[in-house]
């Protein structure tokens, strides 16, 4: 019988070390005694621990590079504002005067009331439609404002707010330079909604303007903090911007009183909130002096009288007639050093307003029923 090779004699004796048989190396040639040793000390390799961790890596590196599931929630896309107003048309055009918004579709009913449309402003998109109020969509000179804010990126604020109130916006807050590196302000439009617009003027780190929050918060926390009025000057138990007496107006349509103050004396509305049943609490600056107008749905009226010292009574004057109000008195020269009219805006109170033109020492004769309440507020 042949001589078996030396690949058949290792292929013999690897398998029998697999299989854990005694087998008899002895007849094996010499040369392969190496290769059968190393063969010996791999039997039993990879451990059960190694296999068990390998096994778990692979499932691991699998699971990793397989798609996401089917039913996993996408990211939002987009986010639109969607505003409801009460005559969709006429703020439609308003925007497009004001803000230069492009009309991009609108769906019209046969009375031409707006279910919806589209308006693109910059390069943002707002919806907007009339009310609808059996599906609860009511507009905020529905419910007396609205705590929502818009707020525009603009190249040139001050050219941009001109603009808009050249179509009809009014002035909610001046435009001016803000700590936070922008020059920006606010603007109320005929619709009940407030849109703040502003130019980046320059970069500020976070740190710098949580410095100038905290600086505010410690002048908000001091100015309401009680103290001993024996210890303190006069102002400082007085919110900035107030005086000791504030009127404080209330009436049953608290916006409509609200956007006559600002058309007839150019009122500047600082701030307004709308309570869940429906009632407002506004507060604006007639030139040095703050006003409080609140109100709403079956609130009490009750019609007090204002006085208003201004630096051009007839303008004033006019210029309430054309808001809205009706003439008490016009202007004209009074005994006691002052030239006055009067008016009563649409929720029944009246104002007088006037401008003195010599010294005054004091009523000459000057009588009022005990109904009558009279407030000053000087405009400057």
């Amino acid at each position: 019988m042949a001589e078996r090779s030396a690949i058949d004699q290792l292929d013999d004796a690897v398998a029998a070390i697999i299989a854990q048989r005694e087998a008899d190396f002895s007849a094996v040639d010499l040369t392969l005694t190496g290769l059968l040793e190393i063969a010996r000390e791999l039997r039993g390799l990879p451990g059960e621990d190694f296999k068990a961790q390998l096994k778990t890596e692979l499932i691991r590196r699998a699971t990793m590079s397989s798609p996401a599931p089917a039913t996993e929630v996408k990211r939002v896309r987009r986010l639109t504002p969607y505003l409801c107003v009460r005559n969709a048309s006429a703020a439609i055009d308003f925007y497009q005067q004001a803000f230069g918004a492009k009309e991009l579709m609108r769906l019209a009913e046969p009375d031409g009331k707006i279910g919806h449309a589209e308006l693109q402003i910059g390069d943002a998109i707002i919806m907007l439609s009339d009310e609808y109020p059996d599906y609860g969509a009511v507009s905020p000179e529905t419910i007396g404002g609205s705590p929502v804010r818009i707020h525009l990126d603009v190249d040139d604020v001050d050219e941009f707010a001109r603009q808009a109130i050249a179509a009809g916006a009014t002035v909610s807050r001046p435009i001016e330079d803000q700590f936070y590196g922008a020059r920006s302000g606010q603007l109320a439009d005929p619709f009940g909604y407030t849109w703040t617009v502003s130019t980046h003027k320059r970069d500020v780190s976070v740190e710098e303007m949580q410095k100038h929050m905290d600086a505010f918060a410690q002048q908000r926390t001091e100015a309401m903090t009680p103290k001993d009025p024996g210890k303190e000057s006069s102002a400082k138990h007085r919110r900035e911007g107030f005086h000791t007496v504030t009127p404080y107006i209330t009436v049953e349509k608290a916006p409509e009183l609200l956007e006559f103050v600002k058309q007839a004396f150019g009122a500047t509305e600082s701030f307004r909130t709308t309570g869940s049943a429906g009632g407002m609490h506004a507060e604006v600056k007639i030139g040095d002096s703050m006003v409080m107008v609140g109100g709403g749905p079956g609130i009490e009226e009750r019609p007090t009288a204002i006085h208003l010292y201004i630096p051009d009574v007839d303008t004033v004057y006019q210029r309430a007639l054309q808001a809205g109000a009706t003439s008490l008195f016009p202007p004209a020269d009074q005994e006691y050093g002052e030239r006055s009219g009067a008016v009563q805006d649409p929720t029944g109170n009246r104002w007088y307003i006037a401008t003195t033109f010599e010294l005054w020492s004091g009523p000459k004769s000057f009588a009022l029923s005990p109904s009558t309440s009279i407030q000053s507020v000087r405009l400057d």
